[in-house]
């Protein structure tokens, strides 16, 4: 449980305001599912599963399951070939050849199939009759289900499995079709429409231990936003591509990183980048235009940048190349066991010590923190601009934090930076902070688990006159060292600005 007597306490708040965004927004207007399984259970002697292979998610594909009852409920109409339209919204039905038959969800099936709901028979047509035991409700099931054959939305396949290229091939496309760099990679998404049709939303979790790269269609005319749940920033996106009623996003997501999207049907499409060279790191919408925002080359040649208005835009880079920050003083805040171990009201005995890092390391490799729990204070500073810099126009800094391993706040010349992503390789603007001609100073504070300090006295442990144990009284064993602190690397990437208007044809630097 969280309180006060873990080191992360005094900084979970940032994790409990993301919670709350993003709970606020999936639950702002309707869940919608791109298609349905009929599903009767008649025993539950074992969890529930359902359709077990990953092709439909990976696609991008969202789904749900009905019963006989659910399809005959007041909202599981069908309308223009959609079933329950102001809920979920479903554009084909999927019955398998396991699936468990009634009267009425035949009678069901029947009806919405004749309405013009797409129905897919996938495997056999299902012919086992759930607590029915009357030869004539067998027959009636039977030739009710053989009898929607001839429809032209009824469709029947060989296969349970391989459901996404059937959808794809009947011409039902989810409303975030996911083209990932990779097969295994699993990007997860959750799809919300407000009743109004104004906003949708797209929620997208990587389900996975390494980055992965790739692309999103999402089926929306709407004006693309980016939902920051970490900041509470909505900030318009400035590279995106738009054909028709599909907006294509290009994404690089962390390891179980989860990112929000919100598409606002009610405004009209301003002058974006639809690509951009590597060296370009962002581009913003901003009064006028866009700003680009331009690191240095990755090919030694300037940058580029394609608008929406089909001009390609040749884009000058800095010539300083990312520096990393070295040369840290940390000081470790060390939470150790109260004294006596039984008082569970006391806080943890703390004490400091202090080491100067010429580079970043866990504090497994740090003499006298292998075993150590709570917070770390790291602090350095950097000339800015960079000694080396002779640019006119290097008008900002980028810090690149690494990997994140537990909790992290980070100030510039003493003004704390908004919250941001713990999951993935956050890299934060802090050209507002930075102060010219002199050196600026970074401090970062972390925090860890007490899963080092507790390895050390785990055979002291005592729960209710009882020694640790696992799930249902097993034997369990001390947690193993875990990496702790400050890992980086922490890198500082120095950019220009990019002015852009869409009647342009030679673009400059902004000063």
């Amino acid at each position: 449980m969280l309180g006060r007597h873990q080191p992360a306490w005094d900084f979970i708040r940032d994790h409990f305001d993301y919670l709350s965004r993003a709970m606020y927004i999936l639950q702002q207007g309707a869940s919608k599912m791109d298609v349905a399984f009929y599903q009767k259970r008649t025993t539950y002697a074992r969890p529930v599963t359902g359709y077990e292979p990953e092709d439909l998610l990976k696609a991008g594909y969202t789904y749900g399951y009905l019963d006989p009852e659910t399809l005959q409920g007041r909202d599981t109409v069908v309308q223009k070939g959609v079933l329950a339209p102001m809920k979920q919204a479903y554009k084909a039905l999927i019955v398998r050849g396991s699936d468990v038959l009634t009267v009425q969800g035949a009678d069901m099936l029947a009806k919405h199939a004749r309405s013009g709901l797409r129905v897919v028979f996938a495997g056999e047509i299902p012919s086992y009759l759930g607590g029915h035991h009357d030869p004539a409700g067998h027959a009636y099931v039977n030739h009710t289900l053989r009898a929607l054959r001839h429809l032209d939305n009824v469709h029947h396949v060989p296969r349970e499995d391989g459901l996404s290229e059937v959808m794809e091939s009947l011409g039902i496309m989810p409303r975030t079709r996911i083209r990932a760099s990779a097969f295994t990679t699993k990007w997860w998404p959750i799809w919300r429409e407000t009743a109004d049709g104004h906003a949708q939303y797209a929620f997208i979790y990587h389900d996975g231990e390494e980055n992965s790269a790739g692309t999103i269609e999402f089926q929306s005319t709407g004006r693309p936003y980016r939902y920051d749940a970490w900041s509470g920033a909505i900030t318009p996106m400035g590279i995106y591509s738009r054909q028709g009623s599909t907006i294509t996003i290009h994404l690089t997501l962390g390891p179980h990183q989860a990112v929000l999207f919100g598409f606002h049907s009610d405004e009209q499409h301003a002058f974006h980048a639809t690509a951009t060279s590597a060296g370009v790191l962002d581009v913003r919408q901003v009064t006028g235009g866009l700003r680009a925002i331009v690191g240095s080359s990755t090919s030694g040649h300037s940058e580029w940048i394609r608008t929406s208005d089909g001009v390609i835009h040749n884009v000058p880079a800095v010539s300083v190349a990312p520096f990393s920050l070295d040369n840290w003083t940390l000081v470790v805040e060390h939470w150790d066991p109260p004294t006596p171990l039984a008082n569970v009201s006391a806080d943890a005995s703390r004490w400091n010590s202090t080491h100067h890092l010429e580079s970043l390391v866990s504090w497994q490799h740090i003499p006298g923190l292998e075993h150590v729990s709570g917070r770390g204070y790291y602090e350095t500073t950097f000339q800015w601009p960079p000694a080396n810099s002779t640019e006119r126009y290097s008008s900002g800094a980028f810090l690149s934090l690494g990997i994140v391993i537990h909790t992290m706040t980070v100030s510039v010349n003493g003004h704390a930076l908004a919250p941001f992503d713990i999951l993935t390789h956050a890299r934060l603007d802090i050209t507002s902070y930075l102060v010219a001609g002199e050196r600026n100073t970074v401090r970062v504070v972390v925090s860890t688990t007490l899963a080092n300090r507790l390895s050390v006295i785990w055979d002291s442990l005592r729960t209710s006159g009882a020694p640790p144990t696992g799930l249902f009284g097993s034997d369990t064993k001390p947690p193993g060292n875990a990496e702790y602190g400050l890992v980086g690397p922490v890198t500082v990437i120095t950019y220009r600005k990019v002015d852009l208007a869409e009647d342009d044809v030679t673009k400059q630097p902004s000063a």
